[in-house]
């Protein structure tokens, strides 16, 4: 699998509304984005969904991500 550049993960992070969506068009499946946003300390999408559910909690790596 070709490597994909964590700058392009965090963009794809903040500019789609879903995993899907953003493994999509980085060319990858929506798991696969999913490990690597963890792999990189990077929010998901479905995390901040989440997060806004339950009450702006902070999530595990919010302190990575300023």
């Amino acid at each position: 699998m070709e490597k994909v550049d964590p700058s392009r993960v965090e963009r794809a992070a903040r500019l789609y509304v879903s995993n899907k969506e953003a493994g999509q068009a980085l060319g990858i499946a929506a798991g696969s984005f999913g490990r690597l946003c963890r792999q990189y300390g990077i929010q998901t999408p479905q995390a901040r969904r989440r997060r806004r559910w339950q009450g702006q909690k902070p999530s595990p790596g919010d302190e990575l991500n300023p």
